[in-house]
């Protein structure tokens, strides 16, 4: 399984889930093997790796969740604990608050797609998961950021929202808060650190191509090869951009806010 560099998983729950645990006795064999796959999956040789399952055995057979997660966090108002297993990833940031605490799933009736439809995941997770963790990946391997800030692009009002639900749910904000993004810092010394700095110093309007030339010579100076100069300025410019900290004026040109 080697050659990946992220893995986002959703192994079977059918012998794990707790919900089922009446039938635990007469499925141990089954279990077994649902576990061993699990663990084969959680020790894959992939830098970053997700299991997602609902509340399970796997918290006894393997290790508590690094975060619980429910659906109403991600703009669909239901209820559905979803448990994640974390490796090198950071916790998913809630994107959308909903009114809603319906159990549908819980209560989903009798027939022939029920278990289709049980474990069918929701689109507002799986869209946090891609576009959260797939900027967090590119950066850590792009950048080689010794100290990686995802960029969670929450606004304010938002945060605030959180903070209020938190606190419906009996969390302080001083016990669990949520914190308002910070910006990403690339590790002092590498080429996206100077590829930043770079843009940092530029006056008015500019395009890629003006922070590469200005990248390329710096590079020369000092002895590094400029190859990579142009994913780089893409990268940071595009990083920064999605933080608010640049503005694209027009088609191929930005300046900073």
């Amino acid at each position: 399984m080697g050659g990946w560099d992220l893995g986002i998983f959703h192994p079977p729950c059918t012998y794990l889930a707790v919900c089922g645990a009446r039938y635990f006795a007469g499925r141990q064999n089954e279990q077994k093997a649902a576990i061993e796959f699990f663990l084969k999956l959680a020790n894959a040789p992939i830098g970053f790796i997700c299991l997602e399952n609902p509340v399970s055995v796997i918290s006894t057979a393997y290790r508590k969740p690094d975060q619980v997660i429910q659906p109403y966090q991600f703009g669909h108002g239901e209820m559905k604990r979803t448990c994640l297993w974390l490796k090198n990833l950071p916790k998913l940031i809630p994107t959308s608050i909903v009114p809603g605490r319906d159990q549908k799933i819980l209560l989903h009736p009798d027939s022939k797609n029920r278990k289709k439809d049980r474990s069918r995941s929701y689109p507002g997770i799986g869209e946090a998961m891609a576009t959260q963790w797939g900027k967090f990946v590119t950066n850590s391997l792009f950048c080689k950021s010794s100290s990686v800030i995802l960029s969670s692009g929450l606004m304010e009002n938002n945060i605030k929202e959180i903070n209020m639900e938190n606190a419906t749910n009996g969390l302080t904000t001083e016990t669990n808060p949520v914190e308002a993004p910070k910006f990403k810092t690339f590790r002092p010394g590498s080429l996206c650190a100077l590829a930043q700095t770079i843009i940092n110093k530029m006056e008015g309007e500019f395009s890629i191509k003006d922070v590469v030339n200005t990248y390329t010579e710096e590079c020369l100076k000092i002895g590094e090869d400029p190859k990579t100069a142009l994913r780089n300025c893409r990268l940071v410019v595009y990083t920064m951009m999605s933080e608010g900290r640049l503005v694209k004026v027009s088609r191929g040109r930005w300046k900073r806010s």
